[in-house]
């Protein structure tokens, strides 16, 4: 699947489910961020890391589909 944040510097996120190509909410990002990286880990949770929102970003957030939250 895909990850995406909502366009504009929004901090809403949402999930690509490849099955039944539609997008579901993923709740809200810590930290607003575009253009960034997602990574599925190991364990299911997805690292969301680097992007811009204004300024270029350095900090990284782990997104839990099981709880549909960001830490």
């Amino acid at each position: 699947g895909g990850f995406v944040a909502n366009g504009g510097g929004l901090s809403s996120a949402e999930a690509f489910d490849p099955a039944t190509k539609t997008f579901a909410s993923a709740g809200n990002m810590i930290v607003a961020r575009a253009s960034h990286t997602a990574t599925l880990l190991p364990n299911g949770k997805v690292l969301i890391a680097g992007g811009y929102n204004g300024d270029y970003l350095d900090s990284a957030e782990i997104y839990d589909p099981a709880t549909n939250r960001f830490t």
